[in-house]
């Protein structure tokens, strides 16, 4: 995930993939709400703290100045907790964030006594007592003070500036004509951090974590991206029979094996769930005119991993996608599927560079 994200969709058809359900209603409007969170920004913060190289181009600064305070307890604790996540191809703050939404924002403490107070966290293992001396660290060198006086401010002035411009986009309603069922709200949250680069993270359905160097465009899409997954997933609409004959394509497989597991996506399903994704945002980013050049940024977007997700934007084109399905990708996607199987993937990416 680079400076793309997530948000909502424009279609005058009615998506089935999924059946509707009559007891909710669908929207007609987005409320959109902005928030700060010395916790979330903390976790993301850790990200830099590890030392990282693929943080330190975007916070070589606020490293530098941090590392050479930091205990030897602290540096122990960061160097094991860089190793563990290289070992699991995790997002530190993308995990630290989700497990611990339900805290309070406003204070770190919250989250050290969650800590001390749960004997194992699910998916921290060994690292758990490593993070714990991470927030008391914080928490000792007046993070969270030094952050309500100087990033507190920085981040309502970005607010100010972004907020009468997402209020000018009614998302809700379109998302909700491509995955054909009401969302839970009409509100859309954006948690706004200053250590969240390059990620934009979901903490869930409509709660999003986008950073303030983002323009309004990036965190569009990072809302756009984040409502769509919950959707279009193999377990959703049952496509496990075409991940497996994509996984038979060594273009689209090569692409996989190769990219840069620091993007996460290090499964197969979660890999093309997320071409998935990615390839309605950008048919609704089109619709909006988010992107100026809807083909050629699939080249470099994450280092060019997205292969597949090129793949079905070129069959969206010559197969006019959603006109033509009456609104159900899982059809075009199975189509595009038999396509791959018999033209190879190389093929069909190729011909979205080369078609006038």
């Amino acid at each position: 995930m680079n400076k793309r994200f997530f948000l909502f969709y424009l279609c005058s058809l009615s998506y089935t993939c999924f059946p509707q359900k009559a007891d909710n209603k669908f929207h007609y409007k987005t409320n959109w709400i902005l928030k700060t969170s010395v916790k979330n920004d903390a976790f993301c913060l850790i990200n830099t703290m590890m030392g990282d190289p693929f943080y330190l181009k975007y916070y070589n600064n606020v490293y530098r100045k941090m590392e050479s305070g930091f205990t030897p307890e602290v540096r122990e604790s960061l160097k094991r907790l860089k190793k563990y996540k290289d070992e699991n191809g995790l997002i530190v703050s993308a995990l630290l964030t989700k497990w611990f939404v339900a805290l309070p924002d406003s204070s770190l403490n919250y989250t050290l006594e969650a800590f001390k107070n749960k004997p194992k966290v699910k998916g921290l293992g060994k690292i758990q007592k490593d993070i714990a001396g991470i927030i008391q660290y914080l928490i000792d060198i007046n993070f969270e003070k030094d952050y309500q006086r100087l990033i507190i401010p920085e981040i309502n002035k970005k607010m100010d500036s972004i907020y009468p411009g997402l209020a000018m986009y009614n998302i809700v309603p379109q998302i909700e004509k491509i995955v054909g069922v009401p969302l839970p709200t009409d509100s859309v949250i954006f948690y706004l951090v200053k250590y969240g680069r390059p990620h934009g993270i979901n903490l869930s359905g409509n709660s999003f974590i986008s950073d303030i160097s983002y323009n309004i465009v990036v965190s569009l899409q990072v809302a756009i991206h984040e409502m769509l997954h919950p959707y279009f997933i193999n377990n959703n609409f049952g496509i496990k029979k075409e991940y497996a004959e994509l996984a038979k394509d060594t273009f689209i497989y090569k692409s996989f094996i190769n990219h840069d597991k620091s993007f996460g996506y290090n499964d197969f399903e979660g890999y093309i769930e997320e071409s998935i994704v990615r390839v309605l945002e950008q048919t609704i980013s089109d619709k909006f005119n988010l992107v100026k050049d809807s083909k050629n940024h699939w080249k470099t977007e994450d280092k060019g991993m997205h292969v597949f997700a090129a793949i079905l934007y070129s069959q969206m084109l010559t197969k006019y996608f959603p006109e033509k399905y009456k609104g159900s990708f899982k059809d075009f996607l199975i189509e595009c599927v038999a396509d791959i199987k018999t033209k190879g993937g190389k093929v069909i990416y190729d011909r979205l560079y080369t078609a006038n």
